[in-house]
């Protein structure tokens, strides 16, 4: 009888333990398509001069139909056109889902700049 208590236990722990590794995993994986997201809104800076309207919406559009929403953008020098040679720094708020209990969602804040090419 102490078997099967102790086997069933095990069984709990182990199923514990591979739900925290599938949660873990999972944000993992999402959090690795910040770079590729970066890289885009550093090309429409660059392309546009800043992050002027056209530039944040061809970003949020990216983010809507390819990231399922998942990633936001925040600046001070939202749609602004800005000089060649200037930074534009931004933040990418990233807000994803989990498939742990708790929290049912995970945010993550990064930073990143580019340079406008545009004269």
């Amino acid at each position: 009888m102490d078997a099967y208590v102790s086997f069933f236990f095990k069984l709990l722990i182990g199923a514990f333990a591979f739900a925290l590794l599938l949660g873990a995993w999972s944000v993992g994986l999402g959090l690795s398509d910040v770079s590729n997201f970066k890289q885009r809104v550093n090309y429409a800076i660059e392309q546009h001069g800043g992050l002027t309207k056209e530039a944040v919406g061809e970003i949020d559009s990216y983010a809507k139909k390819q990231l399922h929403g998942t990633y936001h953008l925040q600046s001070a020098q939202l749609e602004q056109k800005v000089a060649f040679g200037e930074t534009v720094t931004y933040k990418v708020v990233c807000v994803f889902p989990t498939y742990l209990p708790m929290p049912k969602n995970v945010t993550e804040t990064t930073t990143g700049a580019a340079t406008s090419h545009v004269r």
